[in-house]
């Protein structure tokens, strides 16, 4: 055993090649096509499971929004003004017959009806009154009897005006509701609508996975709806089945195996089903097997031929390649490989020739890139302009214009310098008053600049003084409140800033008789979410939201509220907190 080992070891590697490779044919040959059989089973019945579900539950998605869209038709038709004064009328001595209604009422109520009538979608809509009346679109004379109407108004009425689906003459679908006055919720009688099987069969695709499934609907206790119809023993073997979409069931009928799975609409009172044939389903699995086991065969004749004669040529290249992938490993990129031929060997050399020569290149000229990224850099910092020098130079030309008699450039320099301090200050959080005396600042250069044009109130409660808030949340709204609301208005443009507190929160509102903006804007603004848009200080209405709740949490934040010409009012929310011992030593 040891001298086979050593004689094995000894071969050369294109012995060993072709000894591995019919070991591997032998192996294949014997043990292979019985797993691939197996595992291609299992792949094509659990894809074929997935599609299924996802065909019932899209099925059932489907089903669910045509019935909705009936349901907000029930809605409607209750809360009409029209049919609640109509039902309202003379409920405490209600009509003996259905002749003694006013044909006012008709008209009106049946107006009403068949404005959300459709012959397509539905076979009546019915209202029956607590006060006698009775209307059917598109009949006008009632095909309900009094014991019918009876059933029906209990078992509206046991629903507590909630919308509900019952099973009424021979398994025909029908929205129920109890219909209240709207001011006093008192019954004022029921609605009914019926739904055509015509129109629920057209809704859903009553076939999937290419034709070899089908779908059936049937109501919770088994009887069939729409769909594929089938013979009433499948519906009873259906009915008791799990109805979660996420399981998938196996069952006879005529003598043939089925794959079921199913998801419920339990508010409408439905099961969509999906039934696959395993027949239908694996019939070619075996035709394909054997196609498979032929090719498999005949490959490996030719591929036995090929390895046998081109192993030499193949060996020697690669063991090049891999000698040289080894040197380019250990970090030295001059290697470069031989071409001696134009085959696929010969690209793969070149390509690689030409791989470790753009990586060299690359290597070289990202570091001096680098180099040349720091150099900017430093110079760039140099050629800054310190903030403090800025705003003391502001200090001197307001010094400057008040020795000379301009009082007026004197304020605007001096809160503008003021401005700049609060903003290039690296604290992140400053207390109310200064955030205050930055909106000041902001509102006096305004005023100077527009004169009689502007004028703004600010009322905050002393108790808010200490409270420690982000830096720069008020200012930037007064700002866009100036900029896009007053700045465009005819006349005196006001801004009223307004502070208060509430339990343990603080609301601040920022209001102005601006322009206003339009509704389409505001979604834009929302839609954008953390986008700035202020065209002046970078910093938008929500720039400040998101601060706000990054820093708060989601419970804070901004709320805008607009309408064009009529101005803007934008309130901020932010929980109360005093001034803490960290900011003294900030």
């Amino acid at each position: 055993m040891a001298e086979k080992i050593h004689f094995f070891r000894n071969m050369s590697i294109r012995n060993k090649l072709l000894s591995y490779f019919f070991l591997i044919i032998a192996m294949i040959s014997i043990f292979v096509f019985l797993p691939i059989y197996m595992k291609t089973l299992s792949i094509l019945r659990s894809s074929t499971q997935q599609q299924a579900i996802d065909a019932v539950i899209q099925t059932s998605t489907a089903l669910d929004n045509t019935l909705n869209s009936i349901c907000y038709m029930a809605d409607f038709i209750s809360y009409s003004t029209e049919i609640q004064s109509i039902l309202t009328e003379k409920l405490d001595a209600p009509y003996e017959s259905y002749d003694d209604v006013p044909p006012s009422y008709f008209s009106t109520a049946e107006r009403v009806l068949i404005t959300n009538y459709s012959s397509n979608k539905l076979n009546t809509i019915n209202i029956f009154a607590d006060n006698g009346m009775i209307f059917e679109v598109p009949n006008r004379i009632p095909t309900f009897d009094s014991h019918e109407i009876s059933v029906i108004k209990e078992l509206a009425e046991s629903d507590s005006g909630r919308i509900s689906w019952h099973f009424l003459r021979d398994g025909e679908l029908c929205l129920l509701k109890e219909i209240r006055n709207i001011t006093t919720t008192r019954n004022l009688g029921a609605l009914t609508i019926s739904v055509k099987k015509k129109y629920l069969d057209s809704s859903i695709n009553q076939s999937f996975i290419s034709g070899k499934g089908n779908l059936v609907i049937l109501d919770l206790y088994g009887n069939y709806i729409c769909g594929k119809a089938y013979a009433p023993d499948l519906y009873r073997s259906l009915s008791v089945l799990d109805s979660s979409s996420s399981s998938f069931s196996n069952i006879e009928y005529e003598g043939s195996p089925f794959l079921v799975t199913a998801n419920a609409l339990p508010d409408k009172g439905l099961v969509v089903y999906g039934l696959i044939s395993e027949d239908a389903l694996y019939g070619q699995l075996n035709q394909l097997f054997r196609w498979a086991a032929s090719f498999v065969a005949a490959m490996t004749g030719v591929v036995s031929f090929v390895v046998i004669f081109f192993s030499n040529s193949l060996i020697r290249p690669l063991h090049n390649m891999a000698n040289s992938m080894d040197i380019a490993a250990k970090g030295d990129f001059t290697v470069s490989l031989p071409i001696e031929s134009d085959d696929e060997i010969g690209q793969l050399s070149r390509h690689f020739n030409s791989m470790v020569q753009k990586v060299n290149s690359l290597i070289d000229n990202v570091y001096k890139k680098e180099l040349l990224y720091k150099d900017a850099e430093f110079k760039m910092l140099q050629a800054q302009i310190n903030p403090h020098f800025i705003y003391n130079v502001l200090d001197t030309i307001s010094w400057t214009v008040q020795l000379n008699g301009m009082p007026e450039i004197s304020k605007m320099a001096s809160a503008l310098s003021r401005l700049m301090r609060i903003s290039i200050n690296k604290n992140q959080n400053i207390t109310l008053k200064e955030e205050l005396s930055c909106v000041q600042d902001y509102l006096l250069i305004q005023k100077i600049r527009y004169q009689d044009k502007i004028s703004a109130v600010i009322d905050v409660d002393d108790r808010l003084n200490d409270l420690v808030i982000p830096k720069l949340i008020l200012e930037p709204i007064v700002e866009n409140a100036v900029v896009h609301g007053l700045e465009g208005k005819v006349g005196t443009g006001l801004i009223l800033v307004r502070g208060e507190l509430s339990e343990d929160t603080v609301i601040f509102t920022i209001k102005d008789n601006g322009i206003g903006i339009t509704q389409k804007r505001l979604e834009e603004i929302w839609i954008s979410h953390s986008k700035s848009n202020s065209t002046h200080t970078g910093l938008g209405f929500l720039n400040v939201h998101s601060r706000i709740q990054y820093i708060y949490g989601t419970d804070y934040g901004l709320d805008i509220k607009s309408q064009p010409n009529s101005g803007t009012t934008v309130t901020i929310q932010i929980p109360y907190i005093s001034l803490p011992d960290q900011r003294k030593n900030e």
